[in-house]
């Protein structure tokens, strides 16, 4: 509190220079992030905007609003951060977008989910996590064909991930008749990356394929 007061009186002293206005803005900052004053921080930071103290304050915004579940602005600025060149954030944006997704799911809105999945998966074409959810998503709705293509997808992009779903991807092939075809590619992912995972699928697969 002794804190956040001295950076309070510095910041209303009209003869402060720029730059000393600037570090105290930022200090300020951090002292209602300690304190747990989030919307306060949040508001102290994008204070913070075309400052020295930019980048800092970008990336304390984003750890706030991933501590908030707020995913949308989590995106937005990770967008930014990625346009200013400080690193590759396009996989936690497609994670954001992930998340949004699974919340217009909830709500019950599957066309803003469906956008918001294209929106990870244009964020980060190559990221995991979309592929699962696309294949998911159309396996909940019944569409066993459309969940294969976006799974087998992840399995030629992504097969260390593949065993998340590779019980379900089986589950799916029986539903369209793509047993054989199936039972092909678990053995393929298999002998790459075995797991145990995998070796349920094979399981499930065999006997629900041999044994109708």
């Amino acid at each position: 509190e002794r804190a956040v007061r001295v950076h309070q009186h510095l910041l209303g002293r009209a003869d402060l220079p720029k730059d000393d206005r600037n570090r105290a803005q930022h200090a300020l900052a951090q002292d209602y992030m300690k304190a747990g004053l989030f919307d306060r921080a949040e508001a102290a930071y994008k204070a913070l905007d075309g400052t020295p103290f930019d980048a800092d304050a970008l990336l304390a915004l984003l750890s706030l609003y991933e501590r908030s579940r707020d995913w949308r602005s989590a995106a937005e600025v990770a967008g930014r951060l990625d346009q200013a060149g400080g690193g590759s954030f396009a996989s936690r944006i497609a994670h954001y977008w992930c998340e949004l997704a699974l919340e217009a799911d909830a709500r019950g809105q599957p066309a803003d989910a469906e956008t918001a999945l294209k929106r990870a998966r244009d964020a980060a074409p190559q990221a995991a996590r979309p592929l699962v959810l696309a294949g998911q998503r159309a396996a909940k709705a019944g569409e066993p064909e459309a969940a294969l293509a976006a799974w087998d997808e992840l399995r030629l992009r992504h097969p260390s991930a593949f065993g998340l779903i590779a019980t379900d991807y089986a589950r799916c092939a029986l539903a369209c008749s793509r047993g054989e075809a199936a039972h092909a590619a678990l053995i393929d992912v298999y002998a790459q990356r075995p797991g145990v995972d995998l070796l349920q699928a094979l399981a499930l697969l065999w006997l629900l394929y041999t044994c109708p």
